[in-house]
């Protein structure tokens, strides 16, 4: 009885919440077993330079963020639904090209149906989950999805792993065309979840750009963006200044990799507990910037640390970080499902993502030259930016929060409910 009450406490609700994370697990899987051998593909079967494939990974990362606003518009028309099957379907068509890609231009054109796809996909997926779970159960459903994402990041990297150590063309060109397969069975599956009926917004028809019209809200996304540096420090800047500017062992670049990913999997759903109001929401993301702060401080001391406190000292860094990383997604999701208005969830939704895709867009240059170029000292202004950013999310989402309240005055919501 105890061991099935420990095991149930890491397993989603049984029902429809359960079904997402398999979908998160097959998704993860197929993209991760492309994404860790992307750039290897494209340099030794495509033949490009590694400056082309950096300069068409950044031209796909500014039209999709162009496309972002106008995608999620789209799914609240068409349906989340709906969206979202396509979405999957589209990326298995452009992992299947891939094989047969020639040149920087087929590149480039396969990353932006690929891009396309993907923002497409993402607000469907949201816009889906939020209206068929209830609202008291957003967040943590939000965060068993999440953890059960990074389980598939983890098989599809395997995955990949073991095609690179085989090293063949066979084997490589395999990569793209197990993705492709993924996002089919993707598709499928999406297509069996229950229908949903969601809750109308009651307020007059908006135009696509409707949501970065809402200025408070535009707010609110570019403040949480600061906040959202975890992902950058973890997966660029911690990598570079271990490599460039410490005394640790390169290898310990893997054990960090598996520390961050394991905590996701282990601590998301505990860590998102309270973040289903926007007060709550705000407190995580405070948190979180502490956290960025404490990792920031670690960091920097291992800079002239010897070799073994310099190791320990980036492991209790790359912790730090992923507490924070935890912090700030629970507190995302909150937000989003709190202030995004009923009818208009993808949209605004992909709105709210507009300051994390600038933040993942300037980050890694600016805190690179800031940290490695410049000076260690530099993980101190990176922390300065980002409790800046905190501070400034609490008054932003609280005003946007008066403002919802005073639109609807005594206004019942029509419950979401699965059909």
């Amino acid at each position: 009885m105890s061991e099935r009450t420990a095991l149930a406490r890491f397993l989603p609700p049984p029902g429809l919440a359960r079904s997402l994370c398999v979908q998160s697990v097959l998704y993860a899987a197929g993209t991760g077993v492309f994404l860790t051998g992307n750039v290897v593909f494209f340099t030794r079967i495509v033949g490009l330079s590694a400056v082309e494939v950096g300069l068409g990974l950044t031209v796909a990362g500014l039209v999709g963020l162009v496309l972002t606003v106008p995608l999620g518009a789209a799914v609240d028309r068409i349906g989340a639904k709906r969206a979202w099957a396509v979405a999957m379907a589209l990326e298995a068509v452009a992992y299947s090209c891939y094989p047969w890609t020639k040149g920087f231009g087929g590149f480039v054109g396969v990353l932006l149906v690929i891009g396309t796809a993907q923002s497409l996909g993402n607000s469907g997926q949201v816009a889906y989950t939020l209206d068929a779970t209830d609202r008291g159960n957003q967040v943590r459903v939000a965060a068993f999805v999440r953890s059960a994402l990074n389980i598939g990041f983890t098989l599809g990297a395997l995955g990949s792993g073991l095609a690179l150590a085989i090293g063949t063309r066979a084997a490589i060109i395999a990569l793209p065309l197990a993705a492709a397969v993924m996002m089919t069975v993707n598709a499928v599956f999406i297509t069996r979840l229950p229908a949903v009926s969601r809750a109308r917004d009651t307020a007059p028809a908006h135009s696509a750009r409707s949501a970065v019209r809402d200025i408070p809200f535009l707010f609110v996304s570019l403040a949480f963006g600061l906040v959202h540096a975890d992902q950058v420090l973890l997966t660029v800047l911690l990598p570079l200044y271990l490599v460039q500017q410490t005394a640790a062992p390169h290898a310990l670049l893997a054990w960090l990799f598996i520390l961050n990913t394991g905590l996701v999997v282990l601590l998301q759903v505990w860590m998102s507990r309270d973040t289903d109001t926007v007060p709550g929401a705000v407190r995580a993301c405070r948190r979180a910037a502490v956290a960025i702060g404490a990792g920031g401080c670690a960091a920097f001391f291992a800079h002239s640390a010897p070799a073994v406190l310099a190791s320990c000292l980036l492991v209790c860094a790359c912790a730090a970080f992923t507490l924070a990383e935890l912090l700030r997604a629970g507190g995302g999701w909150g937000l989003v499902s709190l202030l995004a208005p009923a009818g208009r969830r993808a949209q605004y939704q992909a709105t709210f993502s507009l300051g994390g895709r600038l933040e993942a867009m300037l980050a890694p240059t600016a805190f690179t030259w800031l940290a490695v170029t410049w000076s260690p000292a530099g993980w101190f202004v990176i922390a300065a930016s980002v409790l800046a950013g905190a501070l400034l999310l609490g008054p932003a989402a609280l005003a946007v929060q008066r403002r919802r309240a005073v639109a609807s005055p005594r206004r019942a919501v029509p419950r979401e409910r699965v059909s």
